[in-house]
């Protein structure tokens, strides 16, 4: 029983570490720094695109 409480234990915080950062994490900040860096790329490409073409 020691021996599998251990071997679980340490199965268990791997594998739930390994998953949890990579599915939870890029949904979460993807999705705040999406909606920040669209307007700002959007924005700076627009600003860039008149003045570049114009002259």
């Amino acid at each position: 029983m020691r021996s599998k409480d251990q071997s679980t234990t340490r199965q268990k915080p791997v594998v739930t570490m390994q998953a949890s950062p990579p599915f939870p994490s890029p949904p979460p900040p993807c999705s705040p720094p999406s909606r920040a860096y669209r307007p700002i790329v959007l924005d700076a490409t627009s600003a860039d695109a008149p003045p570049r073409k114009e002259p």
